[in-house]
């Protein structure tokens, strides 16, 4: 990576583009019942509220349509068991709320959060007789400025460091958000978009919202699942389309060397989909603009929605 003592990231971090995310959420489902925004509550003595006692997931649709939701069910699944949760409804009643939520929404595109918490209990840590809950949050989706992808995204390696796996394990994807949310004021306080966490052994784990890839000539690489991070939907399908096109890629237990001397460096997420990293801290990635590679895998990861939203039509 090369110094450079400027870089614009107004476009990303400007407050507008935050408040308009924020203002746009349309309906809310709590229990198959529908809520505007300023009606939607839940009680103060929920354990999701009051300890973080919930899982969730991020999903969206592309095109008009829900994607990879079979995936995230799955991974809701794994947390809910990791945690003790059972769910309050079978998969095809979520999905089928999920979709009346979108459908009375009516967005063009949209961003979706299904929360379970453990639900209602008495104040005390145990989860005794708490009453799981079910929140679907449906918001129209605005997407990152389009800079984020022409001209790539700054990432921050935090001093915060990941939750270890036999701690609070980063593969549940739980309401307890305390480290990512010191993770993301920390990088967003440099200038950052995103946040990258090491774990105590000084290995990339992920950011706050997203996995990494770094790339080293040919290699494309992620942190390894043992680094201590969640397994994201959209890491799961590079890694499962991209050898299929010959691209020679796989997970590792990486460093901050292999971090600083990568010639390309990006971010997979739901909501981001493959996002170019060109500058980390204070150093430009490469030759600080988005890599060849990651536009490939960018536009290999767009055909493989098309293709999959058109198998189910």
């Amino acid at each position: 990576m090369k110094d450079e003592k400027e870089y614009n990231i107004s476009f990303i971090l400007h407050p507008s583009y935050f408040i308009l995310f924020f203002a746009v959420t349309t309906l809310i489902n709590i229990n198959r019942e529908m809520f505007d925004e300023d009606k939607a509550v839940v009680s103060v003595f929920d354990h999701g509220f009051l300890f973080g006692d919930s899982i969730y997931e991020v999903i969206r649709t592309q095109y008009g349509e829900l994607v990879f939701t079979d995936r995230h069910l799955e991974r809701l699944h794994r947390s809910a068991d990791r945690i003790a949760l059972k769910l309050p409804c079978d998969d095809e009643t979520i999905i089928g709320e999920i979709e009346r939520t979108i459908a009375e929404a009516g967005n063009d595109e949209s961003y979706v959060r299904l929360v379970i918490s453990r639900g209602r209990g008495v104040l005390h840590l145990y989860p005794q007789d708490c009453d799981p809950k079910m929140v679907i949050i449906v918001m129209k989706f605005v997407p990152f400025p389009k800079e984020c992808y022409t001209d790539g995204a700054k990432l921050s390696v935090v001093s915060i460091q990941r939750n270890p796996r036999n701690a609070t394990n980063p593969d549940i994807k739980s309401g307890n958000y305390l480290n990512n949310v010191l993770a993301i004021m920390e990088a967003r306080a440099k200038g950052a978009l995103e946040a990258l966490m090491l774990n105590h052994a000084g290995e990339l784990t992920e950011c706050t919202t997203s996995n990494i890839f770094v790339v080293h000539g040919d290699k494309i690489r992620t942190p390894h699942l043992e680094s201590g991070l969640l397994q994201g939907i959209t890491r799961e399908v590079l890694l499962e389309i991209g050898p299929k096109r010959r691209f020679d890629m796989g997970d590792a237990k990486l460093t901050i060397d292999d971090l600083n001397s990568a010639d390309e460096v990006f971010l997979s997420s739901t909501l981001k989909n493959v996002m170019p990293i060109t500058r980390i801290d204070e150093l430009a990635v490469g030759d600080g603009k988005p890599g060849r590679l990651t536009m490939q895998l960018a536009e290999i990861f767009e055909e493989f929605l098309k293709e999959s939203l058109q198998e189910r039509s």
